[in-house]
C-alpha cells in the first residue's frame, strides 16, 4: 500500500509537465513509494512513438494517447524505475484532489 500526505499528493499533481490539452484518461500519474532509480534505456525502448513520459521527484507522469491497456511502457513502467507504484489517470487524481480541498 502506498500512502501519501495531502501537500505531497497536490504538490505532485501540479508538477504534472502536459498541458491542459493532454489530461484526463490519456496522462497517468505513477506514485512511487520511493525516489525511483529509472532505467531509461528500456523505458525508451518500451515507449510507443506516441507515449511521452517524464520522471520528476517520485512520480512517473505518462501521456498514452492510444490508451494505457494497450501500453507497453505502462506495463513495465514499475519494472524500470525499480520502484513499487500506483498508478491513477488524471481524471481520477483530479476528484481526489477536490476530496482533499474538502
Amino acid at each position: 500500500m502506498l500512502v501519501l500526505e495531502r501537500d505531497e499528493f497536490l504538490k505532485i499533481r501540479e508538477t504534472n509537465p502536459y498541458s491542459a490539452e493532454k489530461v484526463g484518461k490519456a496522462v497517468h500519474i505513477f506514485f512511487a513509494d520511493n525516489d525511483p532509480a529509472p532505467n531509461r534505456e528500456k523505458l525508451d525502448a518500451l515507449a510507443s512513438p506516441t507515449e511521452e513520459y517524464s520522471i520528476i521527484g517520485r512520480a512517473f507522469f505518462l501521456h498514452a494517447p492510444d490508451g494505457v491497456g494497450r501500453s507497453k511502457l505502462a506495463k513495465g513502467a514499475e519494472k524500470c524505475l525499480g520502484v513499487t507504484v500506483t498508478a491513477r489517470n488524471m481524471n481520477t487524481v483530479n476528484k481526489i484532489a477536490a476530496m482533499l480541498d474538502k
